[in-house]
C-alpha cells in the first residue's frame, strides 16, 4: 500500500474511533496531523533507508519495537513542551497512526519485520527498487483510489478551510513528483 491509501483508511479508522469516543461523552478530539504522521512513519524510515542500503522498504520502522521507542521518544519531548494530558493524547495518536501502517501492511509483511528483533536480526530483501516497482500491481490502484476517496469525503464532512485543501493538495502532490521522479531516476538504473 502506498501514500493514499495509508492515509485514506488511517484517516478513516481515526474518524471512527473519534464517533467513538463523542458517543461515551469523552472529551476526546482527535488532532488528524498527528495521525496521519503516524501513518507514514515506518515508511518515511524504511522506503529511504531501507530500500538502498538493505534492499527492503519494510526495515525497522515496520517493527513493533519501532512504534514504541519513536513514541516514547514523542512522549517525553512533548511532555517538556505540552501538559500531561495533551502530550500524551498526541503521543497516542500518532502512535496508533503507526500501528495502522502495519495493520494496512499486513498482506506482505514478514512476521519476524513485525517483531524485530525478537525472532532475529535479518530481515526478508528484495530488489533496491522493489517498492517503485508495486505500481504496476493492480491492488495498489485500488487501493490508492479508495485511500483518496476516502481523504476527500472526509474532507468535505469535515468541513475543511480553502488552507487545508490547499495543504492536502501541495503533500499529495509533492509526494507524486518524488515518487514519479524516483520512479524515472531507477528506472534508468536498471
Amino acid at each position: 500500500m502506498y501514500l493514499l491509501g495509508h492515509l485514506g483508511f488511517t484517516a478513516l479508522s481515526g474518524f471512527v474511533i473519534e464517533k467513538i469516543a463523542k458517543q461515551q461523552n469523552t472529551r476526546f478530539e482527535l488532532n488528524y496531523v498527528y495521525l496521519l504522521i503516524g501513518s507514514m512513519s515506518p515508511d518515511l524510515i524504511d522506503k529511504p533507508i531501507g530500500s538502498l542500503l538493505f534492499s527492503t522498504g519494510r526495515w525497522i520502522g515496520h517493527s513493533l519495537l519501532f512504534i514504541l521507542l519513536i513514541s516514547v521518544f514523542l512522549g517525553i519531548a512533548l511532555k517538556k513542551l505540552l501538559s500531561h494530558e495533551k502530550a500524551l493524547t498526541i503521543t497516542l495518536v500518532f502512535m496508533w497512526g503507526n500501528i495502522m501502517h502495519l495493520i494496512l501492511d499486513l498482506t506482505g509483511l514478514d512476521i519476524q519485520v513485525i517483531l524485530w528483533p525478537f525472532l532475529g536480526l535479518d530481515f526478508q530483501t528484495g530488489a533496491w527498487n522493489g517498492f517503485l516497482l508495486g505500481i504496476f500491481v493492480p491492488y495498489v490502484w485500488i487501493t490508492e483510489i479508495i485511500g483518496l476517496l476516502i481523504l476527500i469525503s472526509l474532507a468535505k464532512y469535515l468541513k475543511f478551510t480553502n488552507y487545508q485543501w490547499n495543504l492536502g493538495f501541495v503533500a499529495i502532490s509533492s509526494y507524486i513528483i518524488i515518487y514519479i521522479t524516483l520512479f524515472f531516476f531507477f528506472l534508468v538504473l536498471i
